[in-house]
């Protein structure tokens, strides 16, 4: 009996001891859409995964380590953060099991969600108009709320129906990306300023 219980406790040692910690603090996310990427920014503090997207935070408590390998689960939604990781990057796939999709995703310590680039050369710190236009040629509105600090910008995006929740993006000379990424939804906006008016393009994952 003591022979079986000393094997038992040093397995499960050995299991421990195997994997890394993740380093605490800011990390970049990405989900790789292929034509355009979606950056985003989490961190870790102690047990605690946080996305933050501008003034909203997050938190998931319950992700899995297992060796080299992280899940991070976004209950209540059948979707899932799976990686290979070490203590300051993470590379795997962003899965929506409930649609059987995945893409590509990773993460690195200690980068911000977007670089320094461009002093902004307009303000969009207001309250905006938008037109949304889909593929088929239907229109519906929406209104954009930002506020803008140099060039980083944070701020909201509503329809008639619901909202895209809280976005965060940079502002580089005419040129503006907004994105927010909760776990469950992954939002890009990229748009221009030409000829007195914002236009641009919007991706996600269904």
């Amino acid at each position: 009996m003591n022979k079986i219980i000393y094997i038992i406790i040093l397995f499960f040692v050995y299991s421990v001891s195997n994997g890394q910690a993740l380093s605490e603090g800011n990390w970049q996310g990405i989900i790789d859409y292929g034509e355009q990427k979606v950056p985003f920014s989490f961190q870790v503090s102690g047990s605690n995964i946080i996305l933050v997207n501008g003034e909203e935070e997050r938190m998931i408590s319950n992700h899995i380590v297992e060796g080299d390998s992280i899940l991070i689960p976004m209950t209540p939604f059948d979707v899932t953060l799976k990686a290979k990781y070490t203590s300051t990057t993470m590379n795997g796939f962003w899965i929506k099991e409930y649609r059987s999709s995945r893409l590509p995703f990773t993460a690195t310590y200690g980068q911000p969600r977007f670089k320094n680039g461009p002093e902004p050369s307009i303000q969009i710190d207001s309250k905006w108009s938008i037109t949304f236009k889909g593929s088929g040629g239907t229109t519906y509105p929406g209104v954009g709320v930002f506020k803008q600090n140099g060039n980083k910008i944070t701020g909201t995006i509503m329809t008639e129906v619901s909202d895209y929740r809280y976005f965060e993006g940079v502002l580089y000379g005419d040129s503006i990306k907004l994105t927010a990424f909760d776990g469950t939804h992954a939002f890009l906006f990229i748009g221009k300023w030409e000829n007195e008016e914002w236009t641009g393009e919007i991706y996600y994952d269904r």
